[in-house]
């Protein structure tokens, strides 16, 4: 489902000083409103005794407002796919609980420079 609309305003700010304590400063302030990338997710998870496992995959299509030349957007212009998983071990009569878990992403570069630039 895409985001709920969104604005995101940044703010880039630049301070140097010199040796003789001269300063020079400098700032640039963008925003922008917009839909952000759609996520599409898919859960799995299951319980045995103490044992709780869960999958979850999700996939990020670029779909949000995205400008090169701008320092604020709401996309990454750019597809993407996270795969984790999570195993967590809990005792309810002791009290004793370990997690763990782990992910792997996929930025695909490649595929998401080929998509029509969206200004």
């Amino acid at each position: 489902m895409p985001a709920v609309p969104w604005a995101s305003s940044i703010r880039d700010c630049l301070n140097q000083t010199g040796p003789l304590g001269n300063t020079v400063s400098g700032s640039l302030t963008q925003s922008v409103w917009g839909i952000g990338d759609t996520v599409v997710a898919a859960l799995l998870g299951w319980q045995e005794g103490n044992s709780h496992w869960n999958l979850v995959a999700t996939g990020t299509f670029p779909t949000g407002v995205y400008d090169p030349n701008m320092i604020a957007f709401l996309g990454l212009h750019r597809p993407s796919l996270d795969v984790k998983g999570a195993y967590t071990y809990l005792n309810p009569q002791t009290g004793l609980e370990i997690s763990g878990g782990g992910g792997y992403n996929v930025q695909l570069h490649q595929l998401g420079d080929e998509l029509p630039d969206r200004r």
